[in-house]
């Protein structure tokens, strides 16, 4: 079984970050979504997350614990890809 560490500093992230609730936010190290997690707890259903990730166990993991959201879109490749990412996102 993988196990992820906390996020460091998540409420600061999230309230630093997370400006708009309707936007789109692409995160290129997703790892076990502990930030997506907070993030989509206070995205509106307009809002969009992009959780990109170059490593497939990680994706698998946080698709599962992230199964309750409809906004978020998993994109396995590194994140020199951000733009493919944003594409396949249609944003």
């Amino acid at each position: 079984m993988v196990v992820y560490h906390l996020p460091v500093l998540a409420n600061e992230v999230r309230d630093n970050l997370l400006l708009n609730p309707s936007g789109t936010y692409l995160d290129g190290t997703l790892g076990g979504g502990g930030h997506a997690l907070l993030f989509l707890q206070h995205l509106l259903p307009t809002g969009c997350y992009i959780g990109m990730d170059r490593d497939q166990e990680a994706i698998s993991f946080a698709q599962k614990r992230l199964a309750e959201y409809s906004n978020i879109i998993f994109y396995h490749g590194l994140f020199s890809e951000i733009d493919a990412a944003m594409e396949a996102a249609n944003t």
